[in-house]
């Protein structure tokens, strides 16, 4: 996969439910496929999101752990995993509109 532009980081703790919907919604966007990569930062949860994101098998998609419980320790964690220049994030329950 090229080196992308944007690293979209969507940190995520025991909601694997709506995170589907958050990472199919960034899945369909419009930019061209390898300009982007998607950092799912599962901040130690216990409903099987690792699991979950991994069976996706996206190449743009990753889900690392983050086990230090809260926002701040999963977006730093997901800053320190990204490959892009410029970095964004997301919530869980945010579904991006195509563009």
């Amino acid at each position: 996969m090229p080196q992308p532009t944007l690293s979209i980081i969507l940190p995520t703790y025991n909601r694997v439910a709506l995170l589907r919907r958050a990472i199919a919604a960034l899945l369909r966007q419009t930019a061209p496929a390898g300009s982007y990569e998607i950092i799912v930062v599962d901040n130690n949860s216990s409903d099987g999101t690792s699991d979950a994101v991994a069976a996706i098998g996206d190449p743009r998609l990753r889900v690392i752990r983050e086990p230090r419980q809260g926002l701040s320790f999963a977006r730093n964690a997901g800053i320190d995993a990204a490959r892009a220049p410029i970095v964004a994030f997301t919530d869980d329950d945010v579904e991006a509109a195509p563009g």
